[in-house]
């Protein structure tokens, strides 16, 4: 996040940002370029290069050439990591004796091994970041069950785009999109435009007008289930198992109806132990023994109230007979689609089958 950056740029003129979201890269970029090039500076004193597409030479050149029309000059060697780790290593030779005229901005992606935070960098470079300049995290904001930065993130972008976010509104636009930062960015933008002169983006707006991200469907498709909605289900099944699809492709998809069963399962025994589903930590310990720890009710919910409204209102559709007994039917629609049952039948027809049941349980 950016807000509080231009005070840690001060005084410093190497910086790496380093992370999984090219736009959280990108703002933060303009921040520095921003403040290091004021108006009409930028033209003359920017300098982009592309690490998968140049050499050691090419960048050496553009860090002791300077301009002649800027005083302050800025050099972007983008996606550092592409470049050999042996070449890399020859960088701090160069770095250590810029001007002070010169920042230099290198991007990369984060380390695949150890912290995510790391950059995907060659160790010599990254401890002369750390030690002489700035590496700035561009992870996508964190959203878990223990911390929620995507939120406050979300509402921040929302007013860097001019508009306020109603209170339930983010919620529904997580759900509805998904957790990428970069994507949510883009129907943020989309919902602006939707918005018009309203200063406030609600809700309702997000379900008019955000599009669904891939993986929503699948919740889509769940929720229905849950809400006993066959219609609404089987009208979702089509765009996750296309018709005449290649034998197990619905494997996937029944491991997530089957996920929603057991947690509704969870959930519909915790409301019979009047527990509630905000808050693991006032769980009994007995009750939470009889949790799994794999697909857990209170992972799922992570303390937000509109997914435990959600799972609750869901969960009262079924008694533990029924879901039970829906919990067999998958079973025995898993062994049909690894061709273990009589039934002569694609993907889509045994999901078909299944949901039909499963909403009249």
């Amino acid at each position: 996040m950016t807000e509080d950056l231009p005070k840690k740029l001060e005084g410093r003129s190497l910086f790496i940002l380093s992370g999984d979201s090219t736009l959280l890269k990108n703002q933060a970029l303009e921040t520095i370029v921003d403040q290091r090039l004021p108006g009409a500076d930028r033209e003359y004193g920017l300098s982009q290069l592309d690490a998968g597409e140049v050499d050691l030479p090419d960048i050496r050149g553009a860090l002791t050439s300077g301009s002649l029309f800027a005083g302050q000059q800025v050099v972007v060697i983008r996606d550092l990591d592409k470049m050999p780790r042996l070449r890399q290593q020859k960088l701090p030779d160069i770095l250590e004796n810029v001007t002070p005229e010169l920042t230099v901005v290198i991007t990369c992606s984060p380390s695949t091994r150890g912290r995510s935070s790391e950059p995907n960098l060659s160790a010599p470079l990254v401890r002369l970041v750390k030690s002489a300049g700035l590496i700035i995290d561009c992870n996508s904001p964190t959203y878990t069950e223990w911390k929620d930065d995507l939120t406050p993130w979300l509402r921040q972008e929302v007013i860097r785009q001019g508009k306020s976010l109603a209170a339930d509104a983010a919620q529904v636009l997580i759900d509805t999109v998904g957790a990428d930062c970069d994507i949510l960015a883009g129907e943020i933008s989309k919902l602006v435009m939707y918005v018009g002169d309203s200063a406030e983006i609600s809700a309702e707006d997000v379900r008019a007008a955000a599009t669904p991200g891939e993986e929503q469907d699948i919740f889509g498709l769940t929720d229905a289930i849950g809400k006993r909605d066959v219609g609404a289900a089987l009208a979702l099944l089509p765009a996750l198992v296309p018709a005449h699809a290649s034998r197990g492709s619905a494997i996937p998809v029944l491991a997530m109806i089957a996920r929603h069963l057991r947690l509704l399962w969870q959930c519909h025994y915790l409301q019979v132990n009047k527990v509630n589903l905000l808050s693991a930590q006032n769980c009994p310990e007995h009750i939470k023994q009889c949790l799994p720890a794999q697909h857990n009710i209170f992972d799922a919910v992570r303390g937000r109230r509109p997914i435990a409204r959600r799972f609750s209102e869901q969960a009262r559709n079924f008694n533990q007979n029924q879901l039970a007994r829906g919990l067999v039917e998958i079973y025995q629609t898993d062994m049909a689609l690894k061709g273990r049952s009589d039934q002569v039948l694609d993907d889509r027809a045994h999901l078909e089958l299944l949901v039909i049941s499963l909403c009249s349980l």
